[in-house]
């Protein structure tokens, strides 16, 4: 097996997993973006975070998709950041918590649990780190 060969089969997965990490990071800007539809007062700057991490996730997820080595850890960080956020936001408004179905307070951590797992894929696979460092 050549170098070449062994490169491509390394990164043969990287692709698909982008994709899965990207589709995590939507569905928690989906989550977010619910929860705080309608937002008064404070819960406005995280409508404003939600949107930003939105923007920045996906032109960030384009910046690993064309092998930039900078764009994974810059968009590693800021997810990070987004679930401390988010989690911050989601466990602040369990003060009087009453467990209901679906309880849009429960939603920022809906959408961080979703950031943590594309998070998880971007530091931990293998695949994505060989992809993204050429």
């Amino acid at each position: 097996m050549n170098d070449e060969s062994r490169r491509r089969h390394r990164t043969h997965w990287a692709r698909p997993l982008i994709v899965v990490a990207f589709l995590f990071q939507r569905l928690g800007d989906a989550a977010a973006l619910v929860a705080l539809s309608e937002a008064t007062g404070s819960e406005t700057l995280l409508r404003g975070m939600a949107i930003g991490g939105l923007v920045c996730s996906t032109v960030l997820a384009i910046g690993v998709w064309r092998r930039l080595r900078w764009a994974r850890y810059v968009l590693t960080t800021l997810s990070t950041l987004y679930v401390f956020g988010m989690s911050f936001a989601g466990l602040r408004s369990w003060e009087a918590y009453t467990l209901e179905q679906m309880d849009p307070r429960s939603l920022p951590l809906v959408s961080a649990a979703f950031y943590l797992l594309a998070t998880a894929i971007m530091v931990r696979s293998r695949r994505v780190r060989h992809f993204a460092n050429r």
